[in-house]
Parts: structure tokens; C-alpha cells; sequence
């Protein structure tokens, strides 16, 4: 964890760096890590969820989750995929159960 403020030139770097990932991001069509791809109820009187959440690289998580998603919740399934597409494919299966 980072204790002190970093350096201007630091920070420049950093927002370089990004702004680079970003445009082969979205050149590549891949989604940034951490961003909510897919989210469905299972049903409309269930409580369970179904996310997929990209993974910055091309692939992606599905989970099944209980509670209030993303900030206390219960993870009742994970699984990983190694491309976006697939996990969302997969999504509508488990959404479909």
C-alpha cells in the first residue's frame, strides 16, 4: 500500500500507462478488470443472482450470488472463463435454471 503522495511526474506515468491499456482495450474489445458484464435475476422471485464480471484480459468470471450484490452478498457459484463471450453464454444457462 502506497504510504506517501506519489510525485507529479509519477502520476503522469501512471495516466499514460492507462490511457494506453484503455485504447488496446477497446481495440481488443476487452473489458476493463473488474467491470460488470452481465447481471440477471435467476427468476423474479428469487433472490439469486447471476454476474459476470470481466477480468481486464479477455476472460471473465460467472458467479451466483445471494444478497445485495456488490456489497454484501454470498457467493453461491464461481467459475472462471477464459473469454467473455463464454462466461456470458453461460450466464444465460445458469440464468435460465
Amino acid at each position: 500500500m502506497n504510504t506517501k503522495p506519489l510525485s507529479r511526474t509519477s502520476k503522469l506515468k501512471l495516466t499514460g500507462l492507462q490511457k494506453r491499456l484503455d485504447e488496446l482495450r477497446k481495440n481488443l474489445g476487452v473489458q476493463p478488470p473488474g467491470a460488470l458484464i452481465f447481471s440477471a435475476y435467476q427468476s423474479p422471485e428469487d433472490d439469486e443472482r447471476v454476474i459476470v464480471e470481466a477480468d481486464g484480459y479477455g476472460g471473465a468470471t460467472l458467479r451466483v450470488v445471494v444478497g445485495d450484490y456488490p456489497s454484501d452478498y454470498t457467493t453461491q457459484f464461481e467459475q472462471n472463463y477464459a473469454t467473455e463471450s463464454s462466461a456470458l453464454e453461460c450466464a444465460e444457462e445458469k440464468r435460465l435454471e
